[in-house]
């Protein structure tokens, strides 16, 4: 069993490399990388790309989304100061994952969906059984058992019988989906242009110039840019720069930008 992984997942201008130092370490790195405007690719050494950790339980999130039990998830990480918006959704043919962290974006074919599905498989078991366990003594027992210098083999024993069973991954999961249920609900309602009255729903043509946490920048076909809140767009979509699709977009926001 190797102790260390690296996995590379390179595009034409994007990538994500999986690593991971070490089996005891409750947590992964993900390194994002791009191409310059000349296709030069960033160096790390010279401070380029962008690198974020994710712990067990960001891990088992985004399990979750690639093995397609919730639509996706986004999480905000803070580093010196800075924030960063990890997001990890479908596109609409469920053919296609996407990775957006920061100003990075991957997208993930089926074949490197299912790498990547088994390589988050093995790390967690590997990282929950060697990562979260606790140091052995001399003797074998956990911690320190010992009164006056006298070890109380019998009371280690008692200790371990009456012991829980580690948890599986399945239930680390399950609970974890637990709590996330209500989180998932909301998404869902807003992703699903059926939980809103088709008459008030207005569907446009563009592409995402912009991204902030709450809002989009789309560019119409004929040019026009306006700032859509993310809340009133109820359909998927992709977040990549400069992809033409459609929008249905609730029609109180088109009047408000004819107006304004």
């Amino acid at each position: 069993m190797t102790n260390t992984h690296n996995y590379s997942f390179f595009g034409q201008k994007s990538a994500l490399i999986i690593k991971s130092s070490s089996n005891s370490e409750p947590y992964l790195f993900i390194q994002c990388l791009k191409t310059h405007e000349d296709g030069v690719w960033e160096k790390p050494s010279q401070g380029e790309g962008k690198v974020i950790k994710l712990s067990l339980e960001e891990m088992a999130m985004v399990l979750q989304v690639l093995q397609m039990r919730i639509p996706k998830w986004s999480a905000y990480h803070s580093f010196n100061d800075t924030d960063t918006q990890i997001r990890l959704n479908w596109d609409n043919s469920k053919q296609k994952a996407w990775f957006n962290i920061g100003e990075y974006r991957k997208s993930l074919d089926v074949a490197q969906i299912e790498i990547l599905k088994l390589l988050l498989k093995h790390m967690l078991l590997e990282k929950i059984e060697f990562g979260t366990s606790r140091k052995t003594g001399k003797n074998g027992s956990e911690g320190s058992n010992s009164i006056n210098g006298a070890t109380t083999r019998n009371k280690t024993k008692e200790y371990r019988a009456k012991s829980k069973p580690p948890k599986t991954t399945d239930s680390l999961l399950n609970e974890r989906k637990k709590k996330e249920s209500k989180t998932v609900i909301k998404e869902e309602i807003v992703e699903t242009s059926s939980n809103f009255s088709n008459n008030n729903v207005a569907t446009l043509t563009g592409s995402i110039q912009r991204e902030t946490p709450k809002a989009l920048l789309i560019r119409l076909i004929d040019d026009t840019e306006l700032w859509v809140p993310k809340s009133k767009i109820h359909n998927t979509y992709t977040l990549e720069n400069g992809t033409v699709q459609d929008f249905q977009i609730e029609a109180w926001i088109l009047e408000k930008n004819k107006n304004g």
